[in-house]
């Protein structure tokens, strides 16, 4: 999972009470605008959940190149296993235990099914009209 979130476009954060106080007076000082590249993402009722929203910090292709390059440290094995595993970049946790159960080998835990994230879907005419049917009556 570790991979997916520093692939991904999320992170999860829970800043402590100080923390967060010392955020909201750096951001109200304007030390720093308000989200600094990073958004918290909020529950349906408008609350501030730990998950929050950025940029990719790297891609599977630089994950892949550092465990070559570390080759024969410790850990690195792992970590390249997790990188030649990932389906892509996901914008949440929920996405990424969801790519894993699918798409790891059967030995592994997972279903086994070859998938990647985010790719896109053409939709025919007639599956377009019902998609939009749904989506305009609600």
């Amino acid at each position: 999972m570790a991979c997916y979130e520093m692939c991904g476009s999320f992170a999860v954060f829970k800043p402590c009470e100080r923390t967060q106080q010392q955020l909201d007076e750096a951001i109200s000082l304007k030390f720093i605008p308000p989200n600094c590249g990073w958004e918290r993402v909020n529950d349906t009722k408008g609350n501030d959940t730990n998950l929050w929203k950025r940029t990719p910090l790297l891609t599977a292709t630089d994950i892949a190149a550092f465990a070559k390059q570390a080759a024969g440290l410790r850990g690195v094995k792992q970590l390249r296993w997790a990188a030649e595993h990932m389906t892509g970049q996901a914008a949440s946790p929920f996405e990424v235990q969801t790519s894993m159960l699918i798409s790891l080998p059967r030995d592994e835990g997972g279903q086994g099914i070859e998938i990647a994230n985010n790719a896109r879907i053409p939709l025919s005419e007639a599956a377009r009209s019902l998609y939009d049917k749904t989506w305009t009556e609600k």
